[in-house]
């Protein structure tokens, strides 16, 4: 079983939960419930995962018995099904595209659905050709908002599609500090040191731990 999931690693699970399912199409109160999940994990004085052991989690605001069995699902195998299933639908960089001040979700599948952009270097690559004011609801304005945004990512050093700390919370980063959570709590392989085999070749095998050496007693009397 994998170590206890950080309240943070849950809220920003659910967050992404809220943004698939909005590019998904759900229901707003579907997306809302997520966010405000969100909020209620990351706030929370205590840790989640204990309180969902205790069985005490739908105590926070906001969590009820259909949040506390994700949250289980995630303690028991290291991720949630429901977002596992979502994932699988949509680009990893168009998941990202929704974090972009002035975008969003809904937002974000329109220019996917109509131009085919589906990350952040597709967005950057769209708006230098001035094709994103070419879609209704989206104009020059928008179009220069994007470009600014990644004009003080190529300031800080950042490479283009790169997003800055204000929109840096993006799902594809939050797989990989859940990866990191997973692999750093993970047990560690014994050390081994090489031995020689009657063939002559060295072979590894398990480093064993060293013994202290015992005086003898003619040493003791020295």
């Amino acid at each position: 079983m994998p170590p206890d999931p950080p309240n943070a690693i849950i809220a920003a699970l659910f967050d992404e939960l809220a943004d698939l399912y909005e590019l998904d199409g759900a229901v707003v109160h579907r997306v809302l419930a997520y966010r405000n999940a969100a909020k209620s994990v990351r706030e929370a004085p205590q840790s989640v995962a204990a309180l969902t052991r205790e069985g005490k989690v739908t105590s926070l605001p906001g969590i009820g018995r259909t949040l506390e069995e994700k949250i289980q699902a995630l303690m028991e195998t290291g991720t949630i099904p429901a977002a596992e299933k979502l994932r699988a639908k949509f680009p990893v960089g168009l998941v990202d595209m929704t974090r972009l001040p002035g975008l969003g979700p809904k937002r974000a599948r329109k220019l996917f659905d109509e131009l085919g952009i589906d990350s952040l270097d597709a967005l950057k690559a769209a708006a230098d050709a001035h094709q994103l004011r070419g879609v209704k609801g989206f104009g020059p304005k928008f179009e220069e908002a994007v470009l600014a945004e990644f004009e003080r990512i190529a300031e800080r050093g950042g490479r283009a599609g790169t997003p800055s700390p204000s929109w840096a919370s993006t799902p594809s980063a939050t797989r990989m500090a859940t990866s990191f959570w997973r692999s750093s709590n993970s047990p560690a392989r014994p050390r081994t040191r090489s031995k020689a085999s009657s063939s002559g070749c060295r072979t590894s095998t398990p480093a064993m731990p060293r013994r202290r050496r015992r005086c003898s007693s003619a040493c003791s009397r020295r």
